[in-house]
C-alpha cells in the first residue's frame, strides 16, 4: 500500500489519469455521483471549491451499485492509494492554467533482433514503452541516439492492420493524431476549417469570423511547455493563422490530446479557430503536429522503423 504526501500533489497542476487507482479520503458529497466517464468525474472536482481528488468507478465494476460512479473527495493530510480494478483516479485541474508541461524524452538503442510484438514486450518490461515520437525534439532525440548506428530500428507506431483506412496508433495505445469530432469524423459537411466550442471540434466555413488561439511551445531544461493565448478579436481562419505568425515562435493552436484540450477550454468560451483543416482530403494541423518523417508516405505495412532521417512502415512477419 502506497502512502503519498497529497499537499505536494494538490498544489500542481496534475493532468494524467490514473488507471487501475483507487483514491481514498473524506467524500465531499453524501452520495456518489452519476457520471458517464472519468473526465467528467474530474471536471466535477473541478466544479467544486473543496474537491482536492475524485475516483472514478466504470461500467465494467462488479458491483453494479457502484458503476458509473464518481466519488468527490478532500483530505488534510495523507491519501491512500491502492490497486482497484476498473477504477480511475485523479486530481481537480482548479490548479492548472493555459499551458501544459512536457517532459523531455530519453531513448535507449537495444542491440537484439526481435519482431515488433516482441520488441514492445521488452521494451515495458526492461523500460517505458517503445518509442514514441510526438514533437520535433523527440525526433532529434533518437537520431541523436541513433548516431552510430546504421540501420533501422524498431518504434511504437503502429495499426493491426496493412490498410490505408486503419487507424496508426502508438504502443501506449494513444492514437496518432487526436481527434475531437462534435458529430462524425470531421463533421457531416465539407467545411475545410476548425472550431473548437464547449470540449468538441466542429467544422465551418474558412471565411467565417471567430475569435482565434494561438499557441507558443517553450522549450525549458528537460521540459517543453505549450501555452495557450485567446485572441478575442473576431477574424477568417487564414487572418487568425497569419496573425498568430506575426510574432515569431506563434503558431495557430494545435490540439494533440486531452491535456491539451483541457488546457485549451481553461482559456476560452465561444466558438475559438483552431488550426486543423483540410489538405489534399487530409485533415492537419498547420504547425505540422504531431511531428512526422514519413519515408514513402507512411507505406504499406503496419508497424514503424525509424532511421537516420526518415520513419519508414514494415510489415509485422
Amino acid at each position: 500500500m502506497i502512502q503519498p504526501a497529497l499537499p505536494l500533489l494538490l498544489l500542481a497542476c496534475g493532468r494524467d489519469l490514473l488507471y487501475g487507482v483507487d483514491f481514498r479520503g473524506n467524500n465531499i458529497e453524501y452520495q456518489p455521483l452519476k457520471t458517464e466517464n472519468a473526465s467528467r468525474c474530474r471536471q466535477e472536482c473541478t466544479n467544486k471549491d473543496n474537491c482536492q481528488f475524485f475516483t472514478f468507478v466504470g461500467e465494467k465494476a462488479d458491483i453494479i451499485d457502484n458503476r458509473n460512479k464518481c466519488l468527490l473527495m478532500a483530505s488534510t493530510g495523507k491519501i491512500t492509494v491502492q490497486p482497484l480494478e476498473h477504477a480511475t483516479s485523479g486530481y481537480s485541474l482548479r490548479h492548472c492554467n493555459d499551458k501544459v508541461t512536457y517532459s523531455t524524452k530519453k531513448y535507449n538503442l537495444v542491440l537484439e533482433m526481435k519482431n515488433w510484438t516482441e520488441s514492445q514486450v521488452y521494451c515495458r518490461q526492461h523500460y517505458t514503452n517503445l518509442s514514441i515520437i510526438h514533437t520535433e525534439q523527440d525526433w532529434k532525440e533518437v537520431q541523436s541516439t541513433l548516431s552510430h548506428f546504421n540501420g533501422g530500428v524498431w518504434i511504437g507506431l503502429h495499426r493491426d492492420k496493412p490498410n490505408p483506412d486503419e487507424m496508426w496508433r502508438w504502443s501506449d495505445g494513444e492514437d496518432f493524431m487526436f481527434f475531437n469530432w462534435k458529430t462524425g469524423y470531421g463533421g457531416q459537411n465539407n467545411h475545410d476549417c476548425t472550431i473548437s466550442y464547449s470540449s468538441q471540434w466542429m467544422t465551418v466555413g474558412c471565411t467565417a469570423e471567430y475569435q482565434y488561439m494561438c499557441q507558443r511551445v517553450q522549450p525549458g531544461n528537460g521540459t517543453a511547455e505549450k501555452m495557450y493565448e485567446l485572441m478575442p478579436e473576431p477574424k477568417t481562419q487564414q487572418d487568425a493563422e497569419t496573425d498568430c505568425k506575426k510574432i515569431n515562435g506563434r503558431e495557430l493552436a494545435s490540439i494533440c490530446n486531452q491535456k491539451e484540450q483541457e488546457a485549451f477550454d481553461e482559456v476560452t468560451t465561444g466558438n475559438t479557430w483552431i488550426g486543423l483543416e483540410k489538405n489534399d482530403k487530409l485533415w492537419k494541423w498547420s504547425n505540422g503536429e504531431p511531428f512526422h518523417q514519413w519515408k514513402n508516405n507512411t507505406g504499406d505495412g503496419n508497424c514503424t522503423a525509424g532511421l537516420r532521417q526518415k520513419m519508414d512502415t514494415k510489415r509485422l512477419l
